[in-house]
């Protein structure tokens, strides 16, 4: 089996590029695994428009519609009871197997579109990820020569699940097993190290005979019998103890050579916790294998070695277009932003003051006519499923979207502004409940903590002389580390995508909510106030329309609200000089936004104004700002412009704002 892992950013077509080679390819049976059933959809259209006419077909679980008025199974809702209390569905409720060879099948089978969807054996399928941890079935048929799995899927891979005690102890259990989980129980509750307590009693043979005691077999049923009796046995139906997964869990973490289970521990309701990785297995039978590529903005060893040791990895590098702007005050936690996950009311008040800001900031974008979407938790921007309301508003032409529900999402491609909310940082407990479980078999310890740790991470500046970096919340061991990142930082970098800015025309406009250092190129730091409200020079160039003298005494003076001193003024107005520093909106490089020379009657030296209008009604404006008639006057080596009143304007630095309103055309040169 050949595993190849490509990183490639979203946005780059390297989906369509996938399906255009599987059409041209020899493969007689390709499989390709998606996150979901809109993006299955979206690969399916891409497959039928090929040249060569491949089939696709989606392939549904029995819960999901087959058309408007039916589901895939007329019997979904027992398929799910059966599936939920811990028993396969198939040689169950579908096709079950008695004696002499004989099976006695649903009466629905023949025309079962679920069925039916199996059928022919050639072409695309299309499984979501939930299928990967799955053993392949009789209706999946042999092995494809070729499978693709499209975004990640670690998540999908891993489970938890707990065991009461009285299921340890139960008489029904066989001699093996019962001595075994005696040894089990003995070393969780004395707080014995578990691995090595088991390899001290000696307790592999035993083990080994445990997993044929407690093989799970199939509940006595009939797809044959009446209806009647058929409703008594799911009535009477109970959960199957998950007593086999858990000698499975065992054996898998006695092959480490660590002492301690890293996936089974005592749980808080005193039954024994298991976190453990589900094998995917479906892609090999016997000498029997497929090639596999995985492909992922995201792609790591991380969350992929696990179930794909010695995959080989590539990176397709692709620059994006966009002017990226992030807060540095800020971690952006979700309390932060949930009134009522605030105990005292100033803290309350805050979080309400955030949502106003942030819905400040995405009227002010919306206002501009450029289409807005909000990316952040589901307790901020809604999620319609569970549902969970929005605290925030999108005016029309904008979304509101949630983490973990925008990978492959191709919607948003010609929106112009992002604003991720936040961050996705997972509870310090269910990140090392994962790491648990994808380590299950490591030889190598995990470490284990009660708190985060906090380290200085440095931002990744377009500009390479600006050494800047924020305090980050880590964890001390590099793998569960690596895994916060997968699920953090690169949710973020996964938001900004769904702009598809590799292939924009034009630069896009991302506001990044949260000091978090991330993969994403940033191009300008700034606090929360100056993010939501540009600028204090641009919060006073919208105030005076357009027009503002940049003389440190007027600023303070006029503007005292922003600068409480003529030194604060002067400080911004010399910075504005050495860098530019207004730039909340990118699509300022092709307007007039320019600085003026400009002299009072009587003065020697020249003062500087920064203005959006023409240079006729730059120098009416001043006039009226300052009392006294203003003079603009020809620069050396600029650009000449039209005289009006008398003056000459030039300009000699253009700048990037945000201030909330239009712009004028560029002055002819």
């Amino acid at each position: 089996m050949k595993v190849s892992a490509i990183k490639a950013a979203a946005g780059l077509g390297k989906t369509r590029g996938l399906i255009e080679m599987i059409s041209y390819s020899r493969h007689a049976k390709v499989e390709y695994y998606v996150p979901d059933h809109q993006l299955a959809a979206e690969v399916s259209a891409l497959v039928w428009k090929q040249r060569f006419g491949r089939r696709a077909q989606i392939i549904k679980g029995r819960s999901q519609m087959h058309d408007a008025t039916a589901r895939m199974c007329a019997r979904h809702g027992d398929a799910e009871r059966l599936s939920a209390n811990g028993y396969p569905v198939f040689p169950v409720l579908c096709a079950k197997r008695v004696s002499h060879g004989n099976i006695e099948r649903c009466t629905h089978y023949s025309k079962c579109p679920y069925i039916l969807q199996f059928s022919p054996q050639r072409g695309v399928r299309i499984y979501t990820h939930a299928a990967l941890p799955l053993e392949r079935g009789f209706l999946d048929g042999g092995i494809p020569q070729l499978a693709v799995i499209d975004e990640s899927f670690f998540k999908v891979c891993i489970e938890s699940f707990v065991v009461a005690q009285d299921a340890l102890r139960s008489s029904a259990l066989g001699p093996a097993a019962t001595k075994v989980f005696a040894a089990v129980l003995d070393a969780l509750l004395t707080k014995k190290p578990l691995l090595q307590h088991l390899r001290t009693e000696n307790l592999m043979p035993d083990l080994k005979q445990a997993l044929v005691e407690c093989e799970p077999g199939l509940p006595y049923f009939s797809p044959w019998w009446s209806e009647q009796r058929q409703q008594k046995f799911f009535v009477k139906l109970k959960p199957r103890p998950k007593v086999y997964e858990l000698l499975l869990a065992l054996k898998v973490e006695l092959a480490s050579e660590r002492d301690e289970a890293h996936g089974i521990r005592l749980h808080a309701t005193g039954g024994i916790r298991v976190d453990r990785k589900r094998p995917i297995t479906r892609f090999a039978q016997g000498a029997n294998s497929a090639d596999i590529i995985i492909i992922d903005a995201d792609a790591s060893p991380v969350t992929i070695e696990p179930w794909f040791p010695g995959a080989t990895y590539s990176e397709i590098p692709a620059p994006r277009n966009a002017y990226v702007m992030q807060c540095s005050s800020t971690r952006g936690s979700t309390t932060s932003m949930v009134p009522e996950r605030n105990a005292d009311p100033a803290s309350k008040a805050k979080a309400e003051d955030r949502l106003d800001d942030i819905q400040h900031l995405i009227d002010r974008k919306a206002a501009e006519g450029k289409r807005v979407l909000v990316v952040g938790p589901q307790h901020v921007t809604g999620n319609p499923a569970q549902g969970q309301p929005p605290r925030l508003t999108c005016p029309e032409g904008g979304e509101l979207a949630h983490f973990g529900a925008i990978r492959g999402v191709d919607r948003w491609k010609d929106f112009n502004v992002i604003i991720v909310v936040g961050r996705n940082e997972p509870p310090l407990d269910a990140v090392q409940d994962m790491a648990r479980a994808i380590w299950c078999d490591s030889p190598e310890p995990l470490r284990f903590v009660e708190e985060w740790s906090k380290e200085m991470r440095g931002y990744r500046m377009r500009d390479p002389q600006e050494l800047e970096g924020a305090e980050t919340i880590t964890h001390p061991d590099p793998r569960v580390q690596a895994l916060v990142e997968q699920i953090r930082e690169c949710e973020t970098a996964q938001a900004t995508d769904r702009l598809r800015l590799v292939h924009a025309e034009e630069p896009k406009e991302v506001f990044l909510l949260s000091n978090v250092p991330t993969a994403v190129v940033v191009d300008e730091l700034r606090n929360w106030k100056e993010v939501i409200f540009g600028s204090r020079i641009e919060q006073a160039l919208a105030k005076y329309r357009g027009v503002l003298p940049l003389a440190p005494s007027w600023l303070a003076l006029n503007c005292p609200d922003l600068w409480e001193s003529e030194g604060a003024a002067k400080n911004d107005v010399t910075r504005l000089g050495q860098k530019d520093h207004s730039s909340n909106s990118i699509y300022i490089r092709k307007m007039s936004k320019l600085t003026y020379n400009y002299w009072l009657a009587g003065q020697t030296n020249p003062a500087r104004a920064l203005s959006t209008l023409p240079v006729h009604e730059t120098q009416t404006a001043l006039t009226k700002l300052l009392g006294v008639p203003v003079v603009l006057r020809e620069g050396h080596k600029q650009p000449k412009l039209p005289k009006y009143f008398g003056g000459v304007g030039w300009a000699c630095m253009a700048l990037r704002t945000a201030a909330g309103f239009g712009f004028s055309e560029a002055a002819p040169a």
